[in-house]
């Protein structure tokens, strides 16, 4: 078998370490710096030459030992016969070569043929190929390291401090494996610096500048991030406060507004100073959070203009100026590290998102071009049920109030009149919202040509269009949005590279993370009382008998309908006193428990266990909550938490409360994914009540009960849009034009929509809040936890580790 040609380089070894076996491990790591051979010899000639020299050794060599001590008397005893320079580089690439194939597994058996003279196998030639391009890769990150060294200390920043590539921390003992020890290094790249970079900032203060320096650690300080965020919270709340036209409810609102902006204007001359506008290596307007800062305080500079020139002439721009001012709650994701990943997780989807976008464009258009040929101008009806078609649709008839009415040739909400239109059809099709009474059945009650009334299931036929769209473009298409984050996520994070062992076993190690001993309880050996609480509550038996009775609590609820006066259940109807006294009860059993629990157990144990603080507070709330006559505050308390008492059944289950630990793993992620979008619910619906406040009764919207005309009105509205619970009803509503509204020059009395901007409004808000962030909670999850810690068949369990725990709690076992 034919040797392969190795580049003639250095080769660096697999380990570093100091071993018995290696004696010239030292000479070795000098080899590093050998010289390249001379030109025009290969690798191949060079070993062939070294192993010409070496033919008069003996072959039988039975140990490693033996071998490399044979093979070193053997090579000093031919430096006399080869020239000096190029003989000393050939020995201690071949001495590089033997060590490292010895590490990899070779005996010294298998290298005595070759050091005879014959050539080496495929396989030990491809290991010091690759070895071989170890050591270019490395001798380049060393020069990368070295010119990146060099940038940061000409422009590093005042008071940063920069943390080294390889953060392998080192373990403290009897402390588990920590994740945050191994992590990966960032990718050094060899930068050019331009000539117009300069370390001053603002042309003025240089990076040891000791104003710079004060300033630097004074904005990065968390006690100034907690003062930003308080007064980025005063601003939102001075934008809920704002009324629809632009006065704010409370008066101390208008003189916030002023500090408001003098306090970010301070902060925007600081960060200045601080980091330099634009020619300095990390500028306040590189990062895209200080330009949301910008514009901010920009779009609350314009508002204050318009507020002090008392100008109500151009009602349009006014609102422009309060529509820039919903942008205010974006400022909280700058200041917080979730939330910018967060974001810079959904900037690098994308890419991604955008090829499946226009693949459902593809999709969407092909079925609104089949829309157009069949059903152009043909979803349009007759007021009056009784005409047969356009030409009948004419003078007045009774409706079903028996009122005369006009007939009208009336056509529907969503139709295929034009290519838009179909496409919005589609859309909301794929929304399931509503599609059976909106599409599916006008379209089976449709006449045999234009202009005919529909009756009732003329053209079945026409189903199958629907049904089609709603299984490829519903449950197909849209859910690939699903997948795409999924995928992205996994990439992003590392978990796709992990096969499912590594992912339980990182899972198991989050884990870990947060294991305590758990104290061990102390058995009281004179107090007859407390030690016979202590066996009790320890005792398996009484776990389940308290599970048993919170069991059948619940079930006594589920029981419970309104009669007469109040709730009672139904096997107490004719009694109805009767609910409190058996409610009573329960909480007297609770009671019972919980004075069980204190007595048998150490007010230190009893406090680290944080079930039972929770069960005290609920025995009492219930205590003080019964007979609440007719005090509704005190009646609705009480039933709060005897609804949540279900929950304490966890405690006394292994298998929910392993499910609920690892469920908890994913939870700050979510807390994360939840509050950007609460920042986007916020911007939605203070623009809503900005631009639709004025909106006529329409389908959904109703004046002072559903509308727009405040900011919490608005917000649930969007949370009903977020759900795609008719949400069709309110793109309706908001996109009304005359004649069925009055359209005037005055904000107060126009009552119309905006066709356009109701239309960007809704699709924008579901789009957003539903097919990005609903798929934001699943790809976290997954990405998060791995479902195969709730298997019984892992090989180290929840049950382990808490088994560990327990073990780990006793004073003569040390886990280190």
């Amino acid at each position: 078998m034919t040797s392969l040609k190795i580049s003639h380089k250095s080769i660096l070894p697999v380990s570093s370490s100091k071993t018995s076996d290696i004696p010239q491990q030292q000479e070795i790591d000098d080899s590093l710096q050998t010289p390249s051979s001379p030109e025009g010899l290969s690798m191949s000639q060079e070993v062939s030459m070294k192993r010409a020299s070496c033919s008069a050794l003996d072959t039988s060599v039975s140990t490693e030992e033996e071998f490399q001590s044979k093979a070193r008397v053997h090579r000093r005893s031919s430096l006399s016969s080869l020239d000096p320079i190029i003989d000393k580089a050939l020995l201690r690439r071949s001495q590089e070569m033997d060590v490292l194939l010895l590490r990899s597994g070779y005996t010294g058996a298998n290298l005595a043929a070759t050091v005879s003279g014959g050539n080496r196998t495929l396989l030990q030639s491809a290991l010091l190929a690759v070895a071989d391009e170890q050591a270019l890769v490395a001798a380049a990150k060393k020069k990368e390291v070295t010119i990146m060294n060099q940038i940061e200390n000409d422009f590093q920043s005042p008071a940063t401090s920069k943390k080294p590539a390889y953060t392998r921390t080192k373990s403290v003992r009897g402390v588990s494996f920590l994740l945050s020890e191994f992590q990966e290094a960032p990718a050094l790249v060899e930068k050019v610096v331009p000539w117009w970079l300069s370390s001053r900032s603002l042309f003025l203060f240089h990076r040891d500048n000791v104003c710079r320096v004060f300033i630097t650690k004074l904005i990065e300080h968390p006690v100034y991030l907690a003062w930003e965020c308080s007064w980025i919270f005063l601003g939102v709340y001075a934008l809920i406060r704002q009324s629809p036209m632009g006065s704010y409810v409370d008066n101390w609102i208008n003189y916030s507004e002023y500090a408001h902006v003098a306090v970010f204007l301070v902060d925007l001359f600081l960060k200045l100073i601080a980091y330099g506008l634009i020619f300095t290596q990390e500028p306040y307007l590189g990062d895209p959070f200080n330009l949301i800062d910008f514009f901010n305080l920009l779009f609350s500079l314009i508002r204050l203009r318009m507020f002090w020139s008392h100008d109500g002439s151009r009602p349009t721009f006014d609102l422009a100026a309060r529509c820039l001012m919903t942008v205010r709650p974006f400022r909280l994701i700058g200041r917080f590290a979730g939330l910018r990943s967060l974001c810079l997780y959904i900037v690098k989807t994308i890419p991604a998102i955008f090829q499946v976008f226009l693949f459902t464009l593809v999709v969407y258009a092909i079925y609104a071009v089949i829309g157009l040929q069949l059903y152009a101008d043909r979803f349009r009806f007759c007021s009056d049920p009784d005409a047969e078609s356009h030409l009948d649709c004419v003078g007045i008839f009774r409706n079903d109030v028996g009122i005369m009415a006009p007939r009208t040739w009336t056509n529907q909400a969503f139709n295929f009149d034009n290519f838009g239109n179909a496409m919005l059809s589609l859309f909301v099709v794929s929304t399931f919202d509503s599609w059976p009474d909106r599409f599916l059945y006008p379209a089976m009650d449709l006449g045999h040509k234009i202009g005919l009334q529909p009756r009732r299931n003329q053209s079945p036929s026409h189903a199958v269009y629907f049904v089609s769209f709603v299984c490829i473009g519903g449950f197909f298409i849209l859910r690939l949005f699903v997948g795409v984050f999924i995928d992205q996520f996994g990439i992003i994070s590392g978990r796709k590279l992990l096969t499912e062992r590594q992912k339980l076993w990182r899972d198991t190690n989050r884990l870990i993370q947060g294991l305590r001993p758990k104290r061990v309880p102390i058995i009281f050996p004179i107090n007859g009382i407390r030690r016979f609480c202590f066996q009790a509550v320890y005792n398996r038996k009484f776990e389940l008998l308290v599970v048993f009775v919170i069991m059948v609590n619940s079930i006594y609820l589920t029981t419970i309908q309104v009669g007469s006066n109040e709730k009672v259940p139904l096997l107490l109807t004719e009694n109805p006193g009767g609910y409190q006294v058996i409610e009573l009860m329960f909480v007297c059993l609770y009671i019972v428990e919980a004075t069980m629990k204190l007595l048998g157990t150490q007010i230190r144990d009893w406090w680290d266990d944080k079930w039972n603080v929770m069960e005290l507070c609920m025995v009492i709330v219930s205590a003080s909550c019964l007979y609440p006559g007719t005090n509704k505050k005190r009646y609705y308390t009480g039933a709060f938490f005897t609804i949540i008492r279900i929950f304490r059944v966890i405690r006394y289950l292994p298998t929910l409360n392993r499910m609920m630990s690892t469920v908890l793993i994913s939870f700050p992620a979510m807390v994360n994914i939840m509050s950007l979008m609460g920042i986007f619910l916020c911007f939605f619906a203070s623009m809503g009540n900005f631009v639709f406040w004025n909106i006529r009764n329409g389908l959904c919207i109703e004046k002072h009960t559903r509308d727009f005309r405040d900011f919490s009105g608005s917000f649930l509205i969007l949370l009903q849009i977020t759900t795609l619970d008719d949400w069709s009803c309110f793109l309706i509503d908001l996109r009304v034009t005359s004649p069925q509204c009055l359209h005037t020059d005055s904000n107060t009395s126009d009552d119309c929509g905006f066709p356009v901007g109701g239309l960007i409004y809704v699709l924008v808000c579901v789009i957003v809040t539903t097919y990005i962030f609903s798929n934001l909670f699943i790809a976290q999850i997954l990405d998060t936890i791995t479902f195969g810690l709730l298997s019984d068949e892992v090989l180290l369990s929840p049950d382990h580790v808490m088994a560990f725990q327990v073990q780990w709690s006793k004073s003569d076992y040390d886990p280190r």
